[in-house]
């Protein structure tokens, strides 16, 4: 238990540590899945994430997918979200995202559990225009802590695949490497307090580096 406890300090301690942080964000999801037979879940999120170094919010994603299991080890997905950004002084900007996942259990290196998922993204802005596309990798250990508690680590990159007129820039476009503890609540159901070091890569200004805290809430059903 005092090794969980450890864990379960090292946000804290992360974010105490000296940084070239922008901003401090915090970041409130809620995700879930329904079996509906041996082989297919429903899923679906929603994330709420601040405004940088504000409590209000500044961006809202929900998510609905259906994943398909398609072997022992590996599993597809794809999804559709609704992206509500905050724009200071203008109207919020909203964008539909389409996504192609696949997920690998990749086996465990000593006790941890490693896993890994790959994706294709499509941003369509709801005013119009070109579409974005974009891959996202991550590359994810579970190591249990005692009977219970799991801490994860992860590392994810954002690329763009291509520029368009609204915004979007080829290129890597942000690193996010996490760190989190999953604590169970009852069965299926856990809670997950973590941090997250997310570089950003800006065109024409230094790149960012933020600190976020999160807090995830998981149900499987």
């Amino acid at each position: 238990m005092r090794s969980g406890v450890a864990w379960l300090a090292l946000p804290l301690g992360l974010m105490a540590a000296p940084a070239r942080a922008d901003d401090a964000q915090f970041w409130l999801s809620v995700a879930g899945d329904l079996r509906i037979d041996a082989d297919t879940q429903l899923t679906a999120d929603a994330i709420l994430r601040s405004r940088p170094d504000r409590i209000e919010a500044g961006q809202t994603i929900l998510r609905v997918g259906l994943r398909q299991q398609v072997a022992p080890s590996a599993s597809v997905q794809i999804a559709y979200a609704f992206v509500d950004s905050f724009v200071e002084g203008g109207r919020d900007r909203v964008e539909h995202r389409l996504s192609q996942t696949a997920a690998f259990d990749l086996g465990h290196f000593g006790p941890a559990r490693i896993d890994a998922r790959a994706g294709l993204e499509q941003r369509l802005p709801s005013g119009g225009g070109e579409v974005g596309l974009r891959t996202r990798a991550r590359v994810r250990a579970g190591l249990p802590l005692g009977k219970a508690a799991t801490l994860q680590l992860s590392e994810e990159a954002i690329a763009a695949l291509n520029s368009t007129a609204w915004g979007q820039r080829s290129g890597l476009s942000a690193m996010r490497t996490g760190a989190s503890v999953r604590l169970p609540v009852s069965d299926g159901i856990g809670i997950s307090p973590g941090y997250t070091w997310q570089h950003i890569v800006l065109r024409g200004a230094p790149d960012r580096d933020d600190h976020v805290v999160g807090l995830t809430l998981d149900a499987h059903f």
